[in-house]
């Protein structure tokens, strides 16, 4: 017991070390020509069936599917298009997550370990896209419509609000980036959540697509081992 409680402190001292860490070196970005747009909000669709996950399973771009085109930029407002960065030859691995989600933040490593193994035949990619747990708003994950606030959120003195225009995102996904000291390169979603909307709606999506625009593996919650193994799959 005295073993788990040390532990306990020591995650939570380290998460507060990255935040004041993060609230310190956040720097002004450049300006886009969408900072100024309100970003949408509107509750997950498969948030409207208490049987959520299983909607999920349906509603999120499956496996064999043409992988949707969109544009969104990357945090210094360079445009990323899906199917020109295809043609470059390489597979692209995509994984969105948030400030705000729990779960995205516990896989952040595991990605970035990805990313490393396979920096020469794939390219990876984090899109920061709607907070899961707003502290100023019901979470689009909510059933109720209430706001929710993880409990490891709490404990580990993590809160933002849900940001209302492109450049409160872009500077929260600069705080994100800092916070956790993500490697892999980051996107920001664009203020109608593009990514987000085509892709599924779940708060911690995994998609590996090849170069002919094919998903070829599709994951509802990022897995590290069974991504690795399609990563594998589609390479050899």
């Amino acid at each position: 017991m005295k073993s788990l409680l040390l532990s306990s402190t020591l995650i939570f001292l380290l998460l507060s070390a990255n935040l004041l860490h993060a609230q310190n070196k956040v720097k002004p970005l450049k300006s886009t020509p969408d900072d100024s747009k309100q970003i949408e909000f509107k509750k997950s669709a498969a948030m409207e069936d208490h049987n959520y996950m299983m909607r999920w399973d349906v509603l999120v771009k499956q496996t064999g599917e043409k992988a949707p085109d969109f544009t969104i930029r990357h945090l210094n407002g360079k445009t990323f298009t899906l199917h020109e960065e295809l043609k470059k030859g390489k597979p692209i691995l995509l994984i969105n997550g948030s400030y705000t989600c729990d779960i995205s933040r516990d896989h952040i490593p595991e990605v970035a370990q990805l990313a490393h193994k396979y920096k020469k035949k794939i390219s990876v990619y984090v899109v920061h896209t709607v907070e899961a747990h707003p502290s100023d708003m019901p979470s689009p994950y909510s059933i109720s419509n209430e706001v929710w606030l993880s409990k490891l959120n709490v404990k580990a003195g993590i809160e933002a609000e849900r940001p209302k225009t492109y450049l409160e995102r872009r500077q929260l996904t600069s705080k994100w980036i800092v916070f956790l000291r993500i490697k892999p390169k980051v996107l920001v979603d664009n203020p109608d959540n593009t990514f987000w909307n085509t892709y599924g709606q779940a708060p911690n999506m995994a998609f590996l697509i090849s170069p002919d625009e094919i998903i070829s593996a599709s994951q509802v919650f990022f897995e590290k081992e069974q991504m690795k193994k399609n990563i594998d799959r589609l390479l050899d």
